[in-house]
């Protein structure tokens, strides 16, 4: 799950987003980033700004390379030998 301070419990917003956990303001651009603080709780709330509660985004399923398609190699085909064409 990814951690954003604007959905942590310990996130408030008045004039600016503070943090009372850490004691400290938080710029709107840095609320808004993913973080790894250790003390995130999920609030449920949701976003200090909009309420709107975290639902984490569904990606795609990556598509696996196929192992089986190589680069093909026509030299053992198409060799001078074989080749006997000229064009005029």
């Amino acid at each position: 799950m990814a951690q954003y301070c604007r959905y942590c419990a310990f996130c408030i917003n008045g004039d600016v987003p503070y943090c009372t956990d850490h004691e400290m303001e938080l710029s709107e651009s840095a609320i808004k980033r993913v973080n790894r603080c250790p003390d995130f709780v999920l609030s449920e709330l949701g976003d200090v700004d909009s309420g709107r509660r975290y639902t984490p985004r569904h990606h795609a399923p990556s598509r696996a390379k196929d192992r089986d398609a190589e680069q093909l190699d026509f030299s053992s085909i198409l060799s001078e030998s074989t080749v006997s064409h000229t064009f005029n």
